[in-house]
């Protein structure tokens, strides 16, 4: 991850035409940037008494520029070092490969100082871990059965020819929309190569894609663009709907459902147990990786973009065979990045364990020894036409 310097207004601007540029790119051929080492210094030296400051955080990846990594002034290696080398975007930056945007303002004594949680993302970035498709599909009928209410919603005048699934995971939620529409053809997009090659082992008849959702550009329009259970892991949510809308054909629909994650009680357990002294370095920055807002939020974007949007919450109430269950469920999702920060297998057991301990008090069992475990989530439709 590298970082920029802007504005707040010239980010707005950039928001709006889809790639942001700046004077330097005309003057010198390239947009300046910092590493998270370098951009204190280079804010405090060069927007020293300035205001509205916002720090761009752009994943390398996903740009469509080149990087290089050059002296500031762009003649190449200095003879001091790498740690003198800037990272110099020789092109527009794409607004697809800015992951988060951070209000930098400077402190009480004028200096800026980088905001704690840049390093939090950072660290997680390096240590995140690829998915595992059979810890996924333990529960695999509870997993899917959202997909299955949000399919089945969806209202369509003609069959759909193109269907867009995005987040595909092992190809699950896709089985449901070709079930519905057995002679469309679907794409299914994952960044995760283990969910992607499960996927392709399972149906091979359809066209699996390694990508990630935030900087798919495809080149034909697709009348459904589906997504179950994906976009909480994705930042800047007004960004990633315009890019969505832009997917859909003229009488496209936008159909995606979101685990409410936040507001459930598995959430606050694993927190809590985050915040001890014993995990909460090694853990910190996980809870801001998770990205959604309230349905309020999702309406009037959309509302700007297509002519009407559909929206519900649902609470579904798993029967599961114990509290351990849970923890099960969880390690494999939204414990997992709490999970992936950790040293070594004993490390992991052991943050479970307090974590079931702290699922104990919330989820108490039934008479029957099974326990209910709520899981709200949120879904939402959107039609372009009438």
């Amino acid at each position: 991850m590298i970082l920029h310097i802007t504005t707040h207004k010239e980010w707005e601007k950039a928001l709006s035409e889809g790639e942001y540029t700046t004077p330097s790119l005309k003057l010198e051929g390239f947009i300046h940037c910092s590493t998270l080492n370098q951009a204190a210094d280079t804010a405090n030296i060069f927007f020293k008494g300035q205001n509205g400051l916002t720090l761009l955080c752009i994943d390398e990846n996903k740009l469509k520029s080149e990087c290089k990594y050059e002296d500031p002034t762009g003649g190449g290696k200095h003879d001091s070092g790498v740690d003198n080398l800037f990272p110099h975007i020789y092109g527009p930056i794409n607004t697809s490969a800015v992951i988060k945007s951070v209000d930098f303002p400077a402190n009480e004594n004028g200096l800026f100082v980088l905001p704690k949680e840049l390093i939090d993302m950072e660290k997680f970035m390096t240590q995140q871990k690829d998915w595992n498709p059979e810890s996924y599909l333990k529960f695999g009928d509870e997993r899917t059965q959202p997909s299955i209410d949000l399919v089945n919603r969806i209202k369509m005048s003609s069959p759909p020819q193109n269907i867009l699934d995005i987040g595909c995971g092992p190809g699950n939620s896709s089985r449901i929309l070709t079930d519905r529409w057995p002679s469309a053809k679907l794409v299914g997009l994952d960044s995760s190569p283990n969910m992607i090659e499960k996927a392709k082992k399972d149906y091979p008849q359809r066209e699996w894609i390694l990508s990630d959702a935030s900087t798919f550009s495809p080149m034909s329009k697709f009348d459904i663009v589906f997504s179950n259970a994906t976009i909480q892991w994705i930042p800047n949510h007004e960004n990633l709907l315009k890019q969505f809308c832009a997917m859909l054909s003229d009488n496209g629909v936008l159909a995606f459902q979101i685990p409410l994650f936040r507001d459930m009680p598995i959430s606050k357990a694993i927190a809590k147990v985050a915040q001890m002294e014993r995990w909460r370095i090694k853990t910190s920055g996980c809870s801001n990786l998770f990205t959604y807002h309230d349905y309020g939020f999702y309406f009037d974007r959309l509302s700007k973009e297509l002519v009407s949007v559909e929206l519900w919450e649902t609470y579904y109430l798993h029967v599961l065979e114990s509290q351990l269950s849970i923890i099960e469920w969880t390690k494999s999702t939204a414990m997992k990045p709490y999970l992936d920060c950790l040293s070594n297998d004993t490390e992991k057991t052991e943050f479970e364990e307090e974590v079931l301990l702290e699922v104990k008090k919330e989820y108490p069992c039934q008479e029957n020894g099974k326990v209910i475990f709520p899981f709200k989530r949120l879904f939402v439709i959107g039609y372009k036409s009438k």
